[in-house]
């Protein structure tokens, strides 16, 4: 069994993408100006804990995902493994067909496809233009 300490190791690295994030938002976003599938789980988060579950789904439909991942990441800590893979990969392929639903909807203002506004093509632009 592994030390509590152990599991504390991410904690830094938790910490330091908080940071970043309240500066910056996503910083996937901010780097490559796509939005990652994940995207909205924050604000969904924050109109939920406001008692808005509608403004929760609007800003992202699986706001719950994390939670039921936690669920079944500390049934699996237990020794039950088998439902976290299913449930696991169920979740990954959710998570990936409303990604791509929202994705190429022109009307969800919160996903968004925008590479030109990512830092990377950016500094490519900027080298490319010297």
């Amino acid at each position: 069994m592994r030390k509590f300490s152990e599991e504390l190791r991410f904690l830094p690295a938790f910490f330091l993408l908080l940071l970043i994030y309240h500066f910056t938002g996503c910083p996937i976003k901010l780097l490559t100006g796509i939005s990652c599938p994940g995207c909205g789980m924050t604000r969904a988060w924050i109109q939920l804990l406001q008692l808005h579950p509608a403004a929760a789904f609007s800003y992202h439909p699986l706001f719950a995902v994390p939670v039921v991942f936690v669920i079944f990441y500390v049934m699996k800590k237990y020794g039950i493994e088998k439902p976290y893979r299913i449930v696991n990969t169920i979740l990954v392929a959710l998570l990936l067909v409303v990604y791509m639903l929202r994705l190429t909807n022109p009307e969800d203002t919160v996903v968004v496809f925008a590479p030109q506004e990512g830092l990377i093509w950016k500094c490519f632009a900027k080298l490319l233009s010297h």
